[in-house]
């Protein structure tokens, strides 16, 4: 999806544990970890982001590329899914035709087909609003 150049960003990432307990979020932006989200841990650097959700804040053109959630679950099994997104920030609404800002989107479930036993049961989604 597209997002405008000084504009903040909100990625998303919803998951269901069923009563699994988390271990961590980690987000990564092409392949390199910028955000770890874990609920022991010390409250998160980056303001306004929790377990769910990271907030970029102005974007800028360096800021695209494709951006990975990648959920744990706690001991003893530390099951692990993701899912990605990709996000291209353009320099600006009327270069782009933009009359309103962009509209939200969403990038497939976190654990599709899941095996009862393989995989942490849920849903869950990488979105940018």
């Amino acid at each position: 999806m597209h997002t405008v150049r000084d504009q903040n960003a909100r990625l998303e990432c919803h998951f269901d544990l069923e009563g699994e307990a988390l271990y961590s979020v980690k987000w990564y932006k092409d392949g390199n970890e910028f955000f770890r989200y874990v609920p022991r841990d010390q409250p998160p650097a980056i303001h306004n982001s929790t377990e769910s959700q990271v907030v970029l804040k102005s974007v800028n053109l360096s800021s695209t590329g494709r951006y990975r959630c990648e959920v744990s679950a706690e001991a003893p099994s530390f099951q692990t899914v993701s899912d990605h997104g990709d996000m291209t920030v353009v320099d600006s609404r009327s270069k782009m035709g933009f009359t309103q800002p962009p509209i939200q989107w969403v990038s497939g479930a976190l654990f599709p087909g899941r095996e009862a036993d393989h995989s942490p049961p849920s849903s869950a989604e990488v979105k940018k609003v």
